[in-house]
């Protein structure tokens, strides 16, 4: 789970801090970002997505290497998909770091990984890595730890940090090669994919392959302003991913039926007129193609409909599913906009429910004021600020403690501005626009 985040020219968020653990230093695991539109909220979940990034980009050049080293078609559909979705270091700084700013591009991150905390931060230019900082405290006397920085003569990485001395060895020179275009985790990760987990098992230490998959197998989804959702997933069930439609190998059909059960729970539950959530299969060499459908009942009569056909807010949740797993399968799941489409009292009733089954650590924006009712849900909220400077800050709502007694409403004390991040309310005159609009 993360304890803090630290950023310096990102995005929007030039100088910025924020502290996720309660009042026993512990993470917190249900976490919601409220705030007016544009202040920042979707650029915070956003340095998640960059965190994943980061540690991809070794095997998303491999992967754009062996697409081009098999078909010289650049501008089909699938390159094009490919070359958005997969980013080498300088794409990732280019699309993040702060526009206008000379200095440096800093992301840290704090963490608790099996009760024990640590932080891994990272510093570009504006073309590279130029730091790159582990450290992750075991004991009071014991920690596993590097520090690598530009222009280093050599990297002198920790015994205990390899099982295997002549891997150590191994990464060193690779580092000699790729560090700067690539993190060092990025060099484990694109090994681990590149050849066998148990292969890496095998060479890196158990605690530092612990925070490498820690953070790899995060899940994160970020609201499209300038596009589609972005997802990235790291849930174990693969069809999480491809829950409405795709094909697989029949031998995975025992996999699909489990989507398809839970599925059908989720959505019987959530709507009074689904009476079913189902499967359309078709099998044919070897293959298993497979169609979500929900059967309705309209005007007395149970209908079969596609899920193309679905509302878009009964859409959005089949997508939002695999993130609410992946909180119950013991993975961070970071969520932009959750109520999206979605009716506040169902979404309220959904995350009540969530909110006691999580074994990691969940992080959700929502404009969804109703949540602050909830004695449960409210206790995660924190509240984006920003002061005359433009400054930003994330507040734990916490903090306002001392105006929040057990027999006030916190939702209307928020609504009236009384803990900030709220729109500021003014009086605008539609009918002098009008005027404008028609004048000859």
């Amino acid at each position: 789970m993360f304890r803090y985040i630290k950023l310096k020219n990102y995005k929007s968020l030039v100088d910025f801090g924020v502290d996720l653990t309660n009042k026993r230093g512990t993470p917190k695991k249900f976490i919601l970002i409220y705030g007016e539109n544009g202040i920042g909220k979707s650029n915070f979940t956003s340095v998640f997505a960059t965190l994943l990034e980061t540690l991809l980009t070794k095997s998303s050049i491999e992967t754009i290497n062996k697409y081009l080293e098999n078909n010289n078609n650049v501008q089909s559909p699938q390159f094009q998909n490919m070359l958005r979705s997969l980013k080498d270091t300088e794409r990732i700084i280019k699309s993040t770091k702060t526009i206008g700013v000379d200095d440096n591009m800093v992301l840290e991150f704090g963490f608790r990984i099996n009760k024990k905390n640590g932080f891994y931060r990272l510093e570009f230019d504006n073309e590279k890595i130029v730091s790159e900082e582990l450290e992750y405290n075991l004991s009071e006397t014991n920690k596993i730890s590097y520090k690598i920085k530009e222009n280093m003569k050599s990297f002198d990485l920790q015994d205990n940090l390899f099982k295997d001395k002549t891997y150590k060895t191994e990464m060193e020179n690779l580092l000699s090669k790729y560090w700067g275009k690539h993190s060092l985790i990025s060099l484990i990760v694109f090994e681990q994919s590149d050849k066998r987990q148990d292969y890496i098992i095998n060479k890196i230490s158990d605690d530092l392959y612990d925070v490498i998959t820690s953070i790899i197998t995060m899940s994160v989804r970020i609201s499209g302003s300038r596009g589609p959702v972005s997802d990235q997933m790291g849930i174990s069930n693969i069809l999480y991913s491809q829950m409405f439609k795709g094909s697989i190998p029949t031998y995975l059909a025992k996999q699909l039926q489990r989507v398809e059960q839970l599925l059908n729970i989720f959505f019987t539950n959530s709507y009074s007129d689904i009476k079913q959530v189902y499967y359309l299969l078709q099998e044919k060499d070897g293959m298993l193609y497979y169609h979500l459908m929900f059967k309705k009942m309209v005007y007395g009569k149970l209908i079969d409909i596609k899920y193309e056909l679905e509302s878009a807010g009964t859409k959005c949740l089949v997508e939002l599913l695999p993130y609410f797993m992946s909180s119950l399968e013991g993975k961070i799941s970071v969520i932009d906009e959750i109520d999206s489409n979605i009716h506040d009292v169902l979404i309220n009733s959904i995350l009540e429910e969530l909110h006691d089954s999580i074994e990691e650590q969940i992080i959700i924006t929502t404009h969804n004021t109703m949540l602050l009712e909830s004695e449960k849900l409210r206790s995660g909220a924190y509240i984006f600020n920003i002061d005359k400077k433009g400054k930003k800050e994330l507040v734990p709502i916490t903090d306002y403690e001392d105006r929040m007694h057990p027999n006030i409403n916190v939702r209307k004390r928020y609504l009236s501005g009384l803990y900030g991040g709220v729109p500021f309310s003014t009086y605008i005159n539609f009918e002098e626009l009008k005027d404008i609009v028609e004048q000859k």
